[in-house]
């Protein structure tokens, strides 16, 4: 996961957060910071992960603070 997200060019940063939930599976959330937030890119970001992966991560874009 870690080097997909490396590779992916409009993604600045990422955190991967792992939890178990209440059924006892496993849960992936990752916290990107996109380097421009719309739609294309997150469906470039979404399809590139689920299609390497063949999961889908829980996502939340947060912005870079200066």
């Amino acid at each position: 996961m870690f080097d997909i997200l490396h590779e992916m060019e409009n993604v600045i940063d990422y955190v991967a957060e792992v939890s178990s939930n209440e059924m006892g599976t496993d849960e992936v959330l990752i916290y990107i910071v996109p380097d421009n937030y719309d739609e294309e890119t997150n469906r470039k970001i979404r399809a590139n992960l689920q299609a390497r992966l063949r999961v889908s991560p829980h996502i939340k874009y947060i912005t870079e603070e200066k």
